[in-house]
């Protein structure tokens, strides 16, 4: 005869309540967390200088704007190495640096008083050019070396960098190509008229400037000319979401896909003069003495508020985190009955 082990049911109540609670708490717990996620974030900021102050925003909607000092006049800004960092130039040899977001500058000692009209980040040194055949160079932005010897005397407007090549437009088509940017040498000039911008967009050159010229080369040395079809100073270019787009006076905003066939676009302003453009977080910007607008193609555009300005710079901060996901998710551990 086989003997039964009595059940102890006040401990096996014990134990199902305590199964239960587990499993409740589970559902609870995987509706409310569910599966780590990680996403990428971008906090994005935009700076305008002006005269005598400069802007910023996060949204390009909301602006605050700092004033400076009156009586200077920027004409160039670029972000710089550290998020929050900037750098601004102008008349007089002015350049001002600010290191939180564009509120706060403090001026630098450049070394000359030849109008700045350009600076750029390029390979870790920022480049200032203006007047006088001007290149300076900085690696913080605190010190600057003018020892460098363009050889020429012309207005410079614009410094860019691609294939190897750093590349310098000026005045009467003047074009100065350097292997380190320490030691420079002239080109023969591929057009009289004066570039207003050079950049290096999609393995190209571009230059662009009087008589709305647009020029492209892939070493700095031979230039195509392009039919821009206006006949207006073009001061900026930009590339972003498959299209090429350029302003300038008289209110011209230029937009092309392959940089050929160029097409004039309303704005939907009246703004005589477009100064700057930039693209970052997937819109254009464009400053110009009476307003500022965005864009997301180049071709429909939104006023975003009355703030002015000479140049225009983005920056961005990029940055992961975990989250959950709102999944529910079940899990609870079998129960038994001994």
């Amino acid at each position: 005869m086989t003997n039964k082990i009595p059940i102890d049911t006040n401990q096996l109540f014990i134990q199902i309540k305590r199964k239960f609670i587990i499993f409740f708490i589970s559902i609870f717990l995987g509706s409310c967390l569910g599966d780590r996620k990680e996403e990428k974030v971008t906090f994005p900021i935009w700076v305008i200088a002006g005269w005598g102050n400069a802007s910023q925003s996060y949204d390009t909607t909301s602006w605050n704007t700092s004033t400076i000092q009156s009586s200077i006049s920027f004409r160039g800004i670029t972000s710089g190495k550290t998020f929050g960092e900037f750098i601004a130039v102008g008349n007089n040899g002015l350049i001002y640096k600010s290191s939180d977001n564009g509120t706060n500058w403090d001026s630098k000692t450049s070394g000359t008083s030849n109008r700045l009209w350009e600076i750029s980040l390029i390979n870790d040194v920022y480049i200032a050019v203006g007047v006088s055949g001007t290149i300076l160079t900085s690696t913080d932005g605190e010190s600057w070396n003018s020892s460098n010897d363009s050889g020429v005397t012309k207005t410079l407007r614009g410094v860019a960098f691609g294939n190897s090549k750093y590349v310098v437009g000026g005045f009467d088509g003047t074009v100065l190509i350097s292997n380190d940017s320490s030691s420079w040498n002239l080109q023969t000039a591929p057009t009289s008229y004066d570039f207003f911008d050079v950049r290096f967009l999609n393995e190209k050159f571009f230059g662009v400037g009087e008589n709305g010229f647009i020029m492209t080369s892939t070493d700095g040395i031979t230039w195509d000319n392009k039919t821009s079809g206006v006949s207006s100073k073009l001061k900026e270019i930009a590339y972003g979401n498959g299209t090429y787009v350029i302003v300038g006076d008289n209110n011209t905003i230029l937009t092309s896909t392959d940089t050929n066939s160029w097409t004039k676009t309303d704005n939907g302003t009246t703004d005589e003069y477009l100064w700057g453009i930039v693209f970052g977080n997937n819109k254009f910007v464009v400053v110009g003495n009476e307003k500022t607008i965005t864009s997301s193609n180049g071709i429909s555009w939104n006023q975003v508020g009355n703030v002015t300005g000479n140049s225009i710079a983005f920056s961005e901060l990029k940055y992961s985190i975990d989250r959950y996901r709102w999944v529910p998710q079940i899990k609870a551990d079998k129960i038994t009955i001994p």
